[in-house]
C-alpha cells in the first residue's frame, strides 16, 4: 500500500525536440500542480467564471491551442482532470506542437483513470488546433477540434470550429468563428454557435465596434468554456480619440457603449447594459476609467440564490451605478490598481471596492498585495433574518524572496472573510539545474472564527506537506 501511494505520487514528462520547429511532450501521471495554490474568486453573477489554469504542463505552449473567439474558450485545460470540483487522476498523454511555412498546429491527447468512488468515469480528451497565416500581420484562418470520449460507455462530445482573424489595416480588424458540437445527450439541431465582431481603434479620430455571437440551445462544448447557455449577444461601440502633446494628458477616449443577451430559441431580453466611458491616458503610463452614467437591465427568470441568507426573486430589475478605476504607471519599485463600483444592485445597493499593490523590495525580494470588498443592502424581503446586509470579502498576499540564484520562498495567503477561512501556501523552490527543480510545500486551511459554526469547526481544517522532485528529461 505505501508503494502503491509513493508511485501513484511519481510521474514522467518527457520532452523531444526532433527539430527547432516541432516539440513533442510525454506526460505521465500528470501533475496537478499541487505545488501550486488554486485562486479563491468572487463570483457575484448567476454565471459561471473561468478559473485559471496552474498545471506546468498544461500552461506550456498553451497559445497553440487559442483562438479567437469571444464570449466562449474553445480549450479550457481545466476540463481535463476536474469534474463535479473533483481532481480526477491523469494517466498521461501525449502532446505534439510546431511551425512550418505559416502554419502553426497543436494536437493532444490525455487520459483520465477516473474515480469510482465518485461515479466518475474514465474519459479519453483531443484536441486539436491548425492555423494558417494568410498575411504579414497578424491576420489567419483557422480550425479547431475538441473531443471528450467516456471509455467505459463510449459517450462523447464533439466540438468542430473555424475562425479567422483579418486585419485590412493597423487599425480596422475582423473577427469571426462558427462551431458545432455534438453530444449524445442532446438532440442533434440547434447546435451551433457562430459569430463575428467588426472594430476600428485607430490611433486619433473615431473609434467603433460591432459584435454579434449566437449560441444555440444545444450547444455544448464539453472541453471549452462558455459562462452561459442558449443566448445571442450583441454589442455595438461608438467613440472618439483624442491625442495630446507637452501635457500631462497623453490621450483621452470618450464614447458609448451598448450591449443585448436576448435567449437564444425564444429571443426573449435577459440583459442589457447602457454607459458612456472615459479613458484617459496619462503621460506618465497611468490610466483612468470611468463608466457614467451606466445603466443596467437584467430579467430574472428563476429565483437567484444570492448567498445562504439572501435569495433574489424572480423579476426585471432596472439598475443605475458608477464605475471609476485607476492604474499607476508601472515604475520599477511598484504598481497599484484601484476600482469602485457603486450603485443599484437587483433591488438594493452595492458598494464594490477592489485594488492591488505590488512592490519590489529589492532585485530578492517582492511583495503583492490585494483586497475585494463588496458590500450589499438588500430589501428585507430578500433575507431569511432581518439583517439587509451583506459582505462578500477576500484578502489575499504574495510573497517571494530569491535567497539566491537557486534557491527561493514563496508565500501565498487568501483570506477569505465571508467563509471565515485562511488558507496558506508555503513553498521553498531548489534549482539544481534548467529542468531540475526540489519543491517542499507547506498548506493549510484555517478556520478563522470556529464559533461561527454549529457544529464547531477545528481550528485546522486541513494541512499538507508535501516534497515534490521534477527533474525534465529532454532527448
Amino acid at each position: 500500500d505505501g508503494l502503491d501511494r509513493l508511485f501513484s505520487n511519481m510521474g514522467l514528462d518527457i520532452k523531444y525536440k526532433p527539430n527547432s520547429s516541432h516539440t513533442i511532450d510525454i506526460s505521465l501521471n500528470t501533475d496537478y500542480a499541487q505545488a501550486e495554490a488554486e485562486d479563491r474568486l468572487i463570483n457575484i453573477t448567476r454565471y459561471s467564471i473561468l478559473q485559471p489554469e496552474k498545471r506546468e504542463f498544461f500552461l506550456e505552449n498553451s497559445n497553440f491551442f487559442s483562438a479567437a473567439t469571444a464570449d466562449h474558450i474553445m480549450f479550457n485545460s481545466r476540463n481535463i482532470g476536474t469534474e463535479s470540483g473533483q481532481q480526477v487522476p491523469l494517466i498521461g498523454g501525449i502532446r505534439l506542437v510546431g511551425l512550418s511555412g505559416g502554419w502553426q498546429y497543436g494536437l493532444l491527447n490525455m487520459q483520465s483513470n477516473g474515480l469510482a468512488s465518485e461515479g466518475i468515469s474514465a474519459k479519453n480528451f483531443s484536441v486539436a488546433r491548425v492555423t494558417k497565416q494568410i498575411k504579414d500581420d497578424e491576420s489567419y484562418i483557422g480550425t479547431y477540434f475538441t473531443h471528450k470520449n467516456k471509455t467505459e460507455t463510449g459517450s462523447a462530445n464533439t466540438v468542430l470550429g473555424l475562425d479567422a482573424v483579418i486585419r485590412f489595416d493597423n487599425s480596422f480588424i475582423l473577427n469571426s468563428f462558427f462551431a458545432n458540437s455534438s453530444d449524445r445527450t442532446l438532440p442533434s439541431d440547434h447546435s451551433n454557435a457562430f459569430g463575428f465582431e467588426l472594430s476600428r481603434y485607430p490611433q486619433d479620430g473615431i473609434e467603433v465596434s460591432a459584435r454579434y455571437y449566437e449560441y444555440q440551445e444545444n450547444f455544448n462544448p464539453d472541453l471549452g468554456f462558455l459562462p452561459r447557455r442558449n443566448y445571442t449577444h450583441s454589442t455595438y461601440r461608438a467613440g472618439y480619440r483624442f491625442s495630446f502633446s507637452d501635457s500631462f494628458l497623453s490621450r483621452l477616449i470618450i464614447g458609448n457603449y451598448h450591449t443585448f443577451y436576448y435567449q437564444a430559441s425564444s429571443h426573449q431580453h435577459q440583459f442589457i447594459q447602457h454607459n458612456m466611458y472615459y479613458q484617459f491616458l496619462f503621460s506618465s503610463g497611468a490610466v483612468m476609467v470611468i463608466y457614467l452614467p451606466m445603466y443596467q437591465k437584467d430579467y430574472v427568470l428563476q429565483d437567484w440564490q444570492f448567498s445562504k441568507s439572501v435569495t433574489v426573486p424572480v423579476g426585471e430589475y432596472a439598475m443605475d451605478s458608477f464605475y471609476l478605476e485607476y492604474r499607476s504607471a508601472k515604475s520599477a519599485q511598484y504598481n497599484y490598481t484601484v476600482s469602485v463600483d457603486y450603485g443599484d444592485f437587483y433591488g438594493g445597493e452595492k458598494l464594490i471596492l477592489s485594488g492591488d499593490l505590488n512592490f519590489l523590495f529589492n532585485q530578492r525580494f517582492g511583495m503583492g498585495l490585494s483586497y475585494d470588498v463588496n458590500s450589499f443592502e438588500f430589501p428585507v424581503s430578500y433575507t431569511l433574518g432581518t439583517d439587509r446586509r451583506e459582505t462578500i470579502s477576500l484578502y489575499t498576499a504574495k510573497i517571494k524572496y530569491n535567497l539566491n540564484k537557486s534557491m527561493s520562498l514563496n508565500a501565498y495567503l487568501q483570506l477569505d472573510y465571508n467563509r471565515k477561512e485562511l488558507g496558506s501556501n508555503l513553498r521553498f523552490r531548489y534549482n539544481f539545474s534548467e529542468g531540475n527543480d526540489l519543491f517542499l510545500v507547506y498548506n493549510q486551511l484555517l478556520n478563522t472564527d470556529i464559533q461561527a459554526f454549529q457544529p464547531e469547526k477545528p481550528l485546522i481544517q486541513n494541512q499538507v506537506i508535501l516534497l515534490k522532485y521534477k527533474y525534465l528529461l529532454t532527448i
